[in-house]
């Protein structure tokens, strides 16, 4: 494959990726599950595109001899792979209207990785071919400062992103085990006010079982008294029956007194 093909395939992927970032910025969207930002992503096409150009400027100085990475078929696969997955992503912008925007895969883990990857490579065979050529490093777009400058911010971009993660995890940890706390806690005064719980149902049982006994007691003494009502009702019958006999028998007796 020509080397220009492919430097433009390179370019066309840091262009679109460009386009989006512009997207991202005008509109001031948030992307779901985006690890990196889409500066960092934009710095990395662009070093990327300016590497390949100088392995494509010192293979046609070095007559085409040396087989560069750049030149090989999985390398400009993956660019066209790339190409597509950025293009469908600015298809997702162009068309949300909302604040945040789903996963684009042009910011996802392996679509990063992949380009970081391609960009280490490259440099490094660069540097490799620069030695046997000895090519003037002032000639190289790797030797510039604006080259050194986006690989220094993304260096930055990396671990900034590093440790507001880490921060991030730090936090979750304190919430995680305030949130432990606050369940053995919960727990804890669960299992106390289940066993206040049993106490009481035990005192109501207990308290319920006095009842009835009480109870039994009660109807046991209503019924003692009704007996003992009744008897005493007999015998003062009795009694009224005797008196009535006794005052019958006094007044045929005192005529007779009388006589005598």
């Amino acid at each position: 494959m020509e080397p220009d093909f492919i430097r433009e395939q390179v370019k066309n992927v840091w262009r679109v990726v460009a386009s989006n970032v512009k997207l991202i910025a005008e509109k001031k969207l948030a992307v779901e599950g985006a690890f990196v930002d889409p500066e960092f992503v934009l710095n990395q096409a662009c070093s990327l595109y300016e590497a390949v150009t100088d392995s494509a400027n010192m293979h046609a100085a070095q007559g085409r001899e040396r087989q560069f990475v750049f030149m090989k078929p999985e390398f400009l696969s993956q660019q066209g792979k790339a190409l597509q997955a950025v293009i469908e992503d600015s298809v997702q912008l162009q068309g949300n209207s909302r604040a945040t925007v789903p996963a684009l895969a042009g910011l996802g883990d392996k679509f990063v990785l992949e380009l970081v990857e391609s960009l280490r490579e490259i440099v490094y065979d660069n540097a490799v071919a620069a030695r046997e050529g000895q090519v003037q490093p002032n000639s190289l777009y790797m030797s510039r400062p604006d080259f050194v400058y986006r690989v220094v911010g993304s260096f930055h971009c990396v671990l900034s992103t590093y440790i507001q993660q880490r921060e991030g995890i730090s936090s979750l940890r304190e919430y995680r085990l305030a949130a432990e706390r606050a369940c053995t806690e919960s727990k804890a005064q669960v299992d106390a006010m289940a066993a206040e719980k049993a106490a009481a149902e035990t005192r109501v049982t207990e308290l319920e079982t006095l009842l009835a006994a009480l109870q039994s007691e009660a109807d046991q003494l209503r019924a003692d008294a009704k007996e003992a009502a009744d008897a005493a009702e007999a015998r003062v019958s009795k009694l009224e029956q005797a008196l009535t006999s006794l005052s019958a028998a006094h007044l045929r007796c005192n005529p007779m007194v009388s006589l005598r």
